[in-house]
């Protein structure tokens, strides 16, 4: 048995002002405020695998997110280049933590970090007709900074990178249009060096139980057979890359589409 709480209200405000100038400038400025209410299962759910135990938490507060941003846009005849800055205020985050010292058995439960704070910028652009007719791309790289500021559970994290992560993030899109019925995309993925443990002493990224840094390329192709007949296939993780989310993440997949609309 547990003992009754309710919870039934959270307010989400959030206010954005924009300014327009004449040479196609676009100024935005926002802040908000979100949460998030644990799941039943990080509430009650109790795990226990060989020697590992995940035991729950009924006492686990909702996370709540203060965000803001200034956005600067710049519109062109034939695209758009955007750079945002931003920063991210998150109290009580929902974690799991181990909770026992090394040599004893492996216990974790999900708890509440006191306060996360993540600072960053992003660049991305998009562009149509880049060179030739029909190629067009877009793209965006993204630099963040999270840190633990406060953890009551483990004072020893405080100031370490925040699991999860990357403080590196890429990406990059061609498709190129030869006609209208088909289309050849390549895409690239970046993302670079994050933790997956709150103490950042899983300092070996590139195996099993931690995120690694990895560059994955992607593609696929194309064909409008008829306005409601389409086939595509591509190729994921075109490159072959090893790399681990936690997890194993897929290695080079095949995949093939039909889609038809009647």
């Amino acid at each position: 048995s547990y003992a009754n709480r309710s919870q039934t209200l959270a307010m989400s405000p959030k206010l954005a002002i924009q300014k327009a100038s004449d040479d196609n400038w676009i100024y935005k400025a926002a802040i908000g405020r979100a949460y998030r209410f644990p799941t039943v299962t990080e509430l009650f759910q109790s795990i226990n695998t060989g020697s590992a135990l995940t035991i729950n938490n009924p006492a686990l507060k909702p996370e709540t997110t203060n965000s803001s941003e200034l956005t600067a846009e710049k519109t062109f005849d034939a695209g758009q280049l955007r750079m945002s800055l931003f920063n991210e205020n998150l109290h009580n985050a929902l974690l799991s933590q181990k909770t026992t010292v090394d040599g004893a058995p492996d216990i974790t439960t999900i708890t509440n970090v006191d306060h996360v704070r993540t600072n960053g910028l992003t660049f991305a652009f998009q562009h149509t007709d880049v060179g030739i007719k029909g190629l067009d791309m877009t793209g965006s790289v993204t630099y963040a900074r999270a840190r633990t500021i406060k953890n009551s559970l483990a004072p020893a994290t405080e100031g370490k990178g925040y699991p999860g992560v990357p403080d590196w993030r890429a990406t990059w899109v061609g498709t190129y249009h030869p006609s209208d019925k088909w289309a050849w995309t390549l895409a690239a993925r970046y993302s670079g060096n994050q933790a997956y443990q709150l103490d950042n002493l899983d300092i070996n990224r590139n195996t099993y139980g931690s995120n690694s840094r990895y560059v994955v390329l992607d593609t696929r192709v194309t064909w409008s057979a008829t306005k409601d007949i389409k086939l595509a296939i591509g190729v994921d993780n075109l490159n072959n890359e090893t790399y681990y989310a936690y997890h194993p993440m897929p290695m080079r997949t095949l995949h093939a589409e039909l889609q038809a609309k009647f």
